[in-house]
C-alpha cells in the first residue's frame, strides 16, 4: 500500500537499526538497546558528566563530585523531551529526582523511548494492521557519595525493550566514579557503565567516560571548559564528543563535533546547547544535526533545585 511504503521510507535509519537489534532479540537479550545510546536528559555536556536531574542516570556520582563545576545540593527535579525528524521518527521522555539522605545523594530516573509510526508492509506474514513497536523503558535508583575529590555511585536498574512481538524485561547493577576539582585547572575524570552486570534476560552493556579541564576563569560563573567524551556499548555504535562550554552569568553555551561509529558506517555532526538559569531554575535547549544529512533533532530540558 502507498501509505505504508511511504512511512517505512521514511524510517530507513530506525530500519537500519532494526534489522540488527532482531537478532539480538532472537538470542535472548532485551531488543531495542540503542535507543539508549541517544544523549536523554542531557543539555550538551557529555553523559559520564551529566548537570541535571534527567540526566543523572548516566552517572550519578558526577552531581555530587567535588570542583567549582559540581553542584552543592544535588536535591532537585528535571524533565527533558526528545524529538528527531520524521526521517527517524524517535521520541523520548526522561524525568529524573535527586535528594540527600545523611552523607548519601540519591537519584531516581525513569527514560522512555519509542519509534512510533513503523506501518507494516503488504508483504508482512502478520495479518494485523497496527504498527510495529519498538521502544525502551529504562527506569533507575542510585545512591552517591563523595569521598574527598572523588565520587562513587551504584545504581540498579531495569529495563523493558520491545521489537515487534518479542518483549523482554532484564535488570542490572551499575557504578560509577567522577575525580574532579584537581589542579588549578579543576581537571576532572569520569567514567560509570548503563547495564553493566545484567541479571535475567541479558543485556548489551555500555561504558561511558570523560575527561574536561577549566581553560579560563574570571569567577565562579563565568568560564571557558574543553574536553572529550566516549561512549560505547557492546556490539553497537561508539560515540565520540569533543566538547567546550562557554558560561557568562546566567547564560551557558555548550557545544562540539559529534562522530558515530555503528554497524560498519560513520557520520559526523554537530551539537549544540544554549542554557539559561535563573535561581533555582536551569532550562536548555539542545540541537544536533542528523546522520546523513537528515535534518536535526531537538531535546528540551528544565530542572529546577533546592
Amino acid at each position: 500500500m502507498p501509505q505504508a511504503r511511504k512511512s517505512l521510507h521514511s524510517k530507513v535509519f530506525t530500519l537500519a537499526l532494526l534489522s540488527g537489534q532482531a537478532a539480538f532479540a532472537q538470542a535472548g537479550q532485551a531488543p531495542a538497546r540503542d535507543l539508549l545510546t541517544y544523549p536523554l536528559g542531557l543539555i550538551g555536556e557529555s553523559a559520564a558528566l551529566p548537570t541535571t536531574p534527567a540526566g543523572a542516570f548516566w552517572n550519578p556520582s558526577a552531581l555530587v563530585a567535588t570542583g567549582e563545576s559540581a553542584a552543592k545540593h544535588p536535591s532537585g527535579l528535571s524533565g527533558a523531551m526528545l524529538s528527531t525528524p520524521s526521517d527517524i521518527g524517535l521520541r523520548a521522555t526522561t524525568f529524573g529526582a535527586t535528594g540527600a539522605f545523611r552523607n548519601y545523594a540519591w537519584t531516581l530516573s525513569l527514560a522512555h523511548v519509542t519509534v512510533p509510526g513503523i506501518a507494516r508492509t503488504e508483504s508482512d506474514p502478520l495479518t494485523v494492521q497496527a504498527n510495529v513497536p519498538y521502544y525502551s523503558t529504562l527506569a533507575s535508583a542510585a545512591l552517591a557519595r563523595r569521598v574527598q575529590r572523588a565520587a562513587f555511585s551504584v545504581a540498579i536498574r531495569t529495563r523493558r525493550g520491545a521489537i515487534d512481538e518479542v518483549a523482554r524485561t532484564t535488570g542490572a547493577l551499575d557504578a560509577g566514579v567522577t575525580v574532579s576539582g584537581l589542579t588549578r585547572a579543576d581537571i576532572r575524570f569520569a567514567a560509570s557503565t548503563l547495564m553493566g552486570l545484567a541479571f535475567g534476560e541479558s543485556d548489551r552493556p555500555g561504558v561511558n567516560a570523560a575527561a574536561d579541564a577549566r581553560l579560563y576563569a574570571r569567577d565562579s560563573v563565568t568560564a571557558v571548559r574543553a574536553g572529550a567524551a566516549v561512549v560505547a556499548t557492546e556490539a553497537g555504535p561508539t560515540e565520540r564528543y569533543l566538547f567546550a562550554s562557554a558560561r557568562a552569568g546566567a547564560w551557558e553555551f555548550r557545544g562540539g563535533p559529534v562522530s558515530t561509529h555503528a554497524y560498519g558506517a560513520s557520520n559526523v555532526r554537530s551539537r549544540a546547547a544554549l542554557v539559561v538559569r535563573h535561581k533555582a531554575f536551569t532550562a536548555g535547549v539542545v540541537r544536533e544535526g542528523g546522520p546523513g544529512g537528515l535534518p536535526p533533532s531537538y531535546q528540551f530540558v528544565v530542572s529546577s533545585s533546592r
